[in-house]
């Protein structure tokens, strides 16, 4: 049996190619695998941020810097208690 296909976000970005959006205010459930044709900051000041890059899990605890790369295969599993950004912007 075949695989699914890992999707690629694309065309997500406003005008102006960068977006800037608090933790709250992004669902961060837990997601399928996807890629994004866009970087990824995650700006974190405090809290506690799940995610999976590349198929390895990454924990984010209190204030932590993590960025995503066009193309990374990532999807967000859980978060607790946090604040700060995230900032998208175009290769």
């Amino acid at each position: 049996m075949a695989k699914p296909a890992i999707t690629i976000h694309t065309d997500e970005l406003g005008p102006l190619g960068v977006d800037l959006v608090p933790i709250q205010g992004l669902s961060t459930g837990i997601q399928s695998p996807h890629r994004d044709d866009h970087h990824m900051f995650i700006l974190q000041q405090k809290g506690m941020l799940v995610l999976e890059l590349d198929f390895d899990e990454i924990k984010l605890s209190n204030a932590s810097l993590c960025f995503i790369a066009p193309g990374q295969v990532h999807r967000f599993v859980k978060q607790k208690d946090c604040s700060g950004w995230w900032l998208f912007v175009e290769t």
